[in-house]
């Protein structure tokens, strides 16, 4: 399960680098929708969009900033704050701030994506 999110948001990762013409946002759905349909690994699942924070390698950060305006799960929300409040480098702080600014219900990204577009 965990395996086939990080094989999902790697598509995402490529599509995001690669594919500059394509949308990314039915990868990011792909994404989204794996994970409701396993709701018995919100653990696991949460740990693996903190490791995609940390490791841009494994996903693009607008994945996590789209999955979780969509989730709003609060572990994920504490732990990045936990991080933002330690972190010294700028650049990474400016990456947990974007991420966090999803959780909330007026993300000005939110219109980019037919999803949560009114």
């Amino acid at each position: 399960m965990l395996q086939k999110f990080f094989e999902l948001a790697a598509e995402a990762e490529r599509i995001d680098t690669e594919l500059m013409d394509e949308p990314v946002e039915p990868a990011f759905e792909a994404v989204l929708s794996h994970v409701l349909e396993h709701p018995e690994a919100r653990t696991e699942i949460a740990k693996a969009f903190l490791q995609i924070a940390c490791d841009p390698d494994k996903g693009p950060p607008e994945l996590i900033q789209y999955c979780m305006h969509a989730l709003r799960w609060d572990e994920v929300k504490n732990q990045l704050v936990d991080w933002l409040n330690q972190e010294k480098s700028e650049r990474v702080r400016q990456v947990f701030k974007k991420i966090l600014i999803a959780f909330d219900d007026n993300w000005y990204d939110a219109d980019s994506y037919a999803r949560f577009s009114n």
